[in-house]
């Protein structure tokens, strides 16, 4: 049974970027402007653990049949191979084709690739790849001292269980913004997005286009 969240998705360009939650939502729309793309729909399916119902609904959304190119973007978290498997499992239930391995694409109608982030061989998520392109900026001596120290006081402090999380926040703290989402973020121009950090992105990126 459709449900009425199942049919709000309006599908307006013909290559889609189906994304986790709306903090990827604004990454890739900031990193599509600051690359001059403007072909790709980027949608927010509210979670990991809407995959399946989300990619369905996408399939039986009105102008699916103009749709040349899907890529599904997911993080790897602790798991890639179980990260990509459960994607392919997620596109077979919606009768879509799925890749053979995360950066490569199928040849159905539409084409369908899977990126997991920061890679399919790499536990992390988006900030992994964000601190990789930072990782040169003289600030970041300070932020990597200062997790360092948390890591290792003995006292009653809480270290961050996610560290490269933790280093982001720290390093938006240096631009007085500490807090925030990587989306927000990246709209502000605070990540050096056309660094080689994100060439697996742009990789992407042109099998969808």
């Amino acid at each position: 049974m459709t449900t009425q969240k199942e049919k709000t998705i309006e599908i307006k360009k013909n290559h889609l970027m189906i994304v986790e939650g709306q903090d990827e939502f604004r990454f890739f729309n900031a990193f599509f402007k600051y690359h001059n793309i403007s072909d790709i729909q980027v949608i927010d399916i509210g979670g990991k653990t809407q995959f399946k119902n989300r990619i369905r609904a996408v399939v039986i959304s009105q102008y699916f049949h103009q749709v040349k190119s899907i890529g599904i973007v997911r993080d790897a978290d602790d798991n890639p191979q179980g990260a990509f498997q459960s994607i392919c499992h997620s596109l077979k239930s919606a009768g879509l084709n799925a890749p053979t391995a995360p950066m490569t694409i199928t040849d159905s109608k539409p084409r369908v690739a899977v990126y997991i982030c920061p890679s399919q061989n790499k536990k992390g998520a988006i900030e992994n790849i964000i601190l990789n392109s930072v990782k040169k900026l003289p600030v970041m001596e300070c932020v990597n001292s200062f997790i360092d120290c948390l890591l290792n006081n003995k006292t009653d402090l809480n270290p961050p269980h996610n560290i490269e999380k933790a280093k982001v926040q720290a390093f938006l703290s240096s631009k007085g913004e500490g807090g925030i989402q990587v989306g927000l973020a990246s709209e502000k121009g605070y990540f050096p997005l056309g660094d080689p950090a994100f060439n697996d992105i742009k990789k992407f990126i042109n099998l969808l286009l």
